[in-house]
């Protein structure tokens, strides 16, 4: 898919009406072919576009027709966008556009006012860079008599530089261990991040106290819930996450402030205390989450919604209500929303487990037969340890399925692929839950031995994350002959935490 297809599958339904409605106030001509091409292109039914627009092939008109349909498009999303975002940082710049101007029209008295009333919004959302552009025009045009002190303007100019170079650090470091991490996730380096963290802190003269708000602290918190997913070690994290929300919280009391950001902490919030299994306070940020979708005429619903819906399915889950999960996992699927690959590839794999908990085996492996990729395309978009999660639970509905040949066959390819990786991991979990599955496959009748129920349990009763206890879960029901369900929600719910 090219980029011009790329932006116009991600338009919602009104966006692609109001831009028609845009290119017809900007067409001169009747013959104008802009229109039929992007009704075309959006249809996606043929890729013969070039045949269809003109009677004789013209490939110089087709590719200028393109090219103009792009840039149309950007600048149609770029205006649109801009006219949209009630931001109040955004609000700030469209002031201080609006100084310049009376500043133009020798109009200074003006300007200034605008100018303050501008300062006092960048304040409040702390946007440094705006206030930036602020101080360098009252202090170019201080000259025009206008009563403020220079020096008090310069002092304020200083400290609000300090603020600048510590949010670009900040911008910077965070750039440099996102490359860092999909160095680990899809190149499968095994590194200590714990220790790229502080050499990255010392790199770039990083200081948390000065630019703490909601942009940043979403920054942090993201290395963070990387950290912990690598590390397979969500309790790590949850004191310092929750001291870091309720202090930028704190600080940042306006509704609505940096709402994109905030509703992504929230996700986060509750993403760590549902890993870490307490599902009421899981569900308690959830809640606060879609408070935040919902404001601003719900400008940011469709954006989330496929990452709240997810979440809640699975605290539902594993709360008991299994039947409900299923039913916002499936519905959510269903959504004409868009959905990115990783939202639409983890709710097939979270719908997947749901059915395979509840025994409902050929509901699952139907459901799962939507993820119809290679190995090798998953892992250069969503990571290595995606694929490994999604093998596991293949191999195990495999099981129940009672195809075995194909099992053999899985589990050759996945030790070939992913041992040498796992073994290297901090967390071995997964490592030796294949083995055990290995030894299960190979001599059944080991599974009721009591050393094998004791090798088994002394390894996975030390992991407190929920979906390596579910992994384990799978083996201690085979073991001992129980519900799939009910042991899972047993070991979840009293494993200690």
């Amino acid at each position: 898919m090219n980029d011009l297809n790329k932006i116009i599958h991600v338009l919602s339904v009104e966006e692609k009406k109001s831009f028609i409605s845009h290119l017809k106030e900007k067409n001169k001509r009747h013959d104008t072919k802009n229109i039929a091409f992007f009704r075309l292109l959006d249809s996606g039914t043929s890729k013969d576009w070039e045949t269809k627009l003109y009677e004789t092939k013209n490939r110089p008109a087709y590719n200028a027709l393109r090219k103009r349909l792009y840039d149309n498009l950007i600048e149609f999303i770029a205006n649109r966008d801009f006219e949209l975002d009630y931001s109040t940082e955004k609000s700030s710049l469209k002031l201080v556009l609006a100084a310049q101007t009376f500043i133009e029209k020798k109009l200074p008295e003006i300007a200034f006012k605008i100018l303050r009333k501008a300062e006092n919004k960048a304040l409040k959302t702390d946007a440094f860079k705006v206030l930036n552009e602020i101080y360098q025009l009252q202090i170019q045009y201080a000259h025009l008599g206008v009563s403020t002190s220079l020096e008090a303007l310069i002092s304020k100019y200083n400290k609000n530089k300090k603020k600048v170079f510590q949010e670009e650090q900040l911008n910077l470091g965070y750039a440099y261990l996102r490359k860092q991490l999909n160095n680990i996730n899809y190149q499968g380096n095994t590194v200590d991040f714990q220790e790229i963290i502080n050499k990255t802190i010392d790199r770039f003269n990083i200081s948390f106290k000065d630019t703490l708000s909601f942009k940043s602290l979403y920054q942090i918190m993201f290395i963070t819930n990387e950290y912990a997913h690598l590390n397979n070690n969500y309790y790590s994290v949850e004191d310092y996450m929750q001291k870091s929300y309720d202090e930028v919280l704190d600080k940042e009391k306006q509704i609505g402030k940096n709402r994109y950001y905030h509703i992504l902490i929230l996700y986060f919030m509750a993403n760590v205390f549902f890993r870490n299994r307490k599902f009421e306070l899981s569900r308690a940020y959830l809640e606060k989450m879609l408070d935040q979708m919902n404001g601003e005429k719900a400008k940011y619903y469709i954006t989330f919604f496929p990452k709240y819906a997810l979440l809640k399915s699975l605290n539902e889950n594993y709360s008991g209500n299994h039947d409900l999960a299923i039913e916002m996992a499936t519905n959510t699927l269903k959504t004409n929303y868009t959905h990115s690959l990783k939202e639409t590839s983890d709710i097939i794999l979270v719908l997947t487990i749901f059915h395979f908990q509840k025994n409902n085996f050929k509901e699952a492996i139907n459901v799962f037969k939507r993820l119809n990729h290679t190995d090798t395309w998953y892992e250069k978009r969503l990571g290595i340890d995606w694929c490994i999660k999604k093998n596991l639970i293949e191999i195990l509905l495999h099981i129940e399925l009672q195809n075995i040949d194909y099992v053999v066959s899985r589990m050759i390819s996945f030790k070939r692929r992913y041992a040498n990786h796992l073994k290297l991991k901090k967390d071995p979990g997964e490592f030796h839950f294949f083995k055990f599955v290995e030894h299960y496959l190979n001599t059944p009748e080991l599974i009721s031995s009591d050393k094998f129920k004791t090798d088994s349990e002394e390894i996975f009763t030390s992991s407190k994350d929920i979906f390596a206890i579910s992994f384990y879960a799978w083996l201690k029901s085979k073991i001992h002959k129980t519900d799939l369900l009910k042991t899972t929600l047993e070991l979840v719910n009293h494993n200690d935490r």
